[in-house]
């Protein structure tokens, strides 16, 4: 997967960014502004932290080509809320004259995008070979287990031998471990715990996106698929500008699910 993910983005952003205005993009017509798309990406901090968002826009233009009259929008979207281009306005533009309706975007033209790209491909086959390696010269086993995306779960382990501890019970999680672990997220401030269940969940690049069916609990990635009625604890602090809203106030900065841990702390659920 990394080796296949490196070899698209060299050639995706190499060879499409740089050189598409002499492979793809190769007619130039003139096009007049009819208008503008906009829309909105959410992306979240994938630590609890709440979620961002990006404005993107494109005029919509209006033009003509082999006599054929054509409605169309950057195939790339620029990052923005308003367009350089004014209503009405004629400017040229360059299509693919195999699909007429694929206009390029100024995003097409910047080289460091191009750049960060071939960078990011390089590490990933990188990452490849260094893999296979690894595998290659037996220093993997059927029996490794990776736990420290989730600290709660990794305070299971045995710290001299790291193996799973042979008693059959959970992990105690107590104040004093979450606020020594997450000193930099909690800074002092009031924290607090609860129980939510999952009400549904999206699969994303780095994880699953799980909304709780509970509306005052903002979204959090989590790194292992759950389950629609999945009970988690969850441990939190409250965004104070989003309780006049009544909703997605509680930002998540760590949890367990069931039988990972058991809570043995002295918080409570916020009382709002």
């Amino acid at each position: 997967m990394f080796g296949s993910g490196g070899l698209w983005l060299i050639a995706h952003f190499l060879i499409g960014n740089i050189l598409a205005s002499r492979i793809t993009y190769t007619e130039d017509i003139n096009a007049t502004c009819a208008g503008y798309v906009r829309k909105i990406e959410t992306s979240n901090s994938g630590d609890g932290g709440g979620s961002f968002r990006y404005m993107y826009v494109s005029p919509i233009f209006n033009y003509f080509y082999d006599g054929e009259r054509y409605e169309a929008v950057y195939d790339d979207f620029v990052i923005g809320q308003d367009s350089d281009i004014a209503l009405g306005q004629t400017v040229p533009i360059r299509i693919d004259p195999r699909h007429p309706e694929g206009i390029m975007s100024p995003a097409t033209k910047h080289k460091g995008a191009a750049v960060f790209g071939l960078i990011m491909g390089i590490l990933f086959l990188g990452a490849t070979g260094f893999m296979v390696y690894w595998v290659l010269s037996g220093n993997v086993s059927d029996n490794d287990m990776t736990v420290e995306w989730n600290p709660i779960i990794e305070n299971a382990y045995n710290e001299e031998e790291e193996t799973v501890p042979t008693e059959p019970t959970l992990p105690q999680v107590t104040d004093e471990w979450l606020e020594e672990t997450f000193a930099s997220t909690i800074s002092g401030k009031d924290w607090y715990v609860e129980t939510a269940t999952v009400a549904s969940y999206t699969t994303e690049e780095d994880g699953y996106i799980v909304t709780f069916d509970n509306d005052t609990m903002m979204k959090a990635m989590v790194h292992t698929e759950p389950k629609v009625g999945d009970t988690f604890t969850v441990f939190y602090m409250i965004v104070d500008e989003n309780l006049e809203y009544g909703m997605y106030y509680k930002a998540l900065f760590t949890y367990f699910t069931e039988g990972e841990g058991e809570y043995t702390g002295s918080h409570t659920a916020y009382q709002g």
